[in-house]
């Protein structure tokens, strides 16, 4: 599956089982050097082994690929 298939089933609904996070989630960082930071989700790379996405941090636009297990919801 490439990156544009694996995001047209990311962004229709049911969404794809085990996938957290949506386009525009406003997460938290864990762990790592960027622990703490609060990041929007901008894309999903993979989902096997686990789902892993690029965060764009609000205040740096620095990006950041991370596995799921690493953030956090927003609540």
């Amino acid at each position: 599956m490439n990156q544009f298939e694996l995001e047209k089933l990311w962004v229709s609904v049911p969404g794809i089982q085990g996938v957290a996070y949506h386009f525009g989630d406003e997460v938290r960082v864990k762990a790592g050097e960027h622990a703490g930071e609060v990041g929007r989700v901008v894309a999903l790379t993979e989902v096997e082994p686990t789902p892993v996405y690029v965060v764009e941090f609000m205040l740096s636009g620095l990006n950041l690929v991370s596995q799921q297990s690493n953030l956090e919801p927003i609540a």
